[in-house]
């Protein structure tokens, strides 16, 4: 399978970028090619995987800034259900990086679900983004089959191109045991807070959970909101993830008084 990577121009390519937002996340996640088209215009980055003529990968960025700093915002990244696991998805990102990195950025920031354990494993242990920010309920309420089912939680996070790619192995595990009471988990006393190094635990298959156990996949999301507020707010961040194949359950690595 032979897919060319290249920046989407032509007018076709615009319509394509919003036919393959629609399939993967239907209706509710339609972008009018209109907007591609004006945006490209003024320097929003879309990068594509082509299949010959076919439109199966996207990244889809535009200029943001934060005080006096410019970055590119990653707003989506997205494949063809049909060709995923093929690492369509890090090669776009890889040339997002290098494409920013000619225009002169230093940064590209992005949001993901937590609950997504590939994206996790993606984000941090490919590409070596770090995070240290969790965005309760980000879009509001969201009705596609992806996300629905749970809160529009997100966590930030950034590639600083100049930082060096962490991977850590040895680290404290969280126990995964969910208690609640009044709709938010029982956080206890012995969370460790003396250790340098702390992993937080999150399920393989979220998607499979909304469907066969819902309420356990509600569960998961607000163990993890406590968890990562609470651990950001005590100054770790997240540096790497830790995902073995055949494993019910990942790590996210979280590192403390790191920049």
């Amino acid at each position: 399978m032979e897919i060319q990577y290249r920046r989407l121009t032509t007018i076709e390519d615009m319509h394509g970028a919003t036919a393959l937002i629609q399939k993967v996340w239907g209706e509710e996640g339609t972008i009018s090619p209109f907007l591609f088209i004006a945006q490209s215009h003024v320097g929003a980055l879309l990068l594509g995987a082509f299949l010959q003529e076919k439109l199966i990968g996207l990244n889809y960025g535009f200029i943001g800034k934060e005080g006096n700093e410019m970055f590119l915002y990653s707003h989506i990244l997205a494949v063809d259900p049909d060709y995923r696991n093929h690492g369509i998805g890090a090669k776009l990102k890889e040339l997002q990086k290098v494409t920013a990195q000619k225009e002169g950025l230093t940064k590209i920031v992005w949001t993901f679900d937590p609950l997504q354990s590939k994206n996790a494993y993606l984000n941090f242990h490919k590409l070596g983004t770090v995070s240290n920010q969790y965005k309760r309920h980000f879009y509001g309420s969201m009705t596609n089959e992806i996300n629905s089912g749970t809160d529009s939680d997100r966590l930030m996070i950034e590639w600083a191109f100049q930082e060096e790619k962490r991977q850590i192995h040895e680290y404290t595990r969280i126990p995964c045991d969910i208690k609640i009471e009044n709709d938010h988990p029982v956080i206890n006393d012995w969370l460790p807070l003396d250790v340098h190094v702390v992993g937080i635990p999150v399920p393989d298959d979220i998607q499979q959970m909304k469907v066969s156990q819902p309420n356990e996949a509600k569960k998961w999301q607000l163990f993890l909101r406590e968890m990562f507020i609470h651990y950001f707010e005590k100054g770790y961040r997240i540096v790497d993830f830790e995902m073995k194949k055949g494993r019910l359950l990942h790590y996210y690595v979280l590192e403390r008084g790191t920049k």
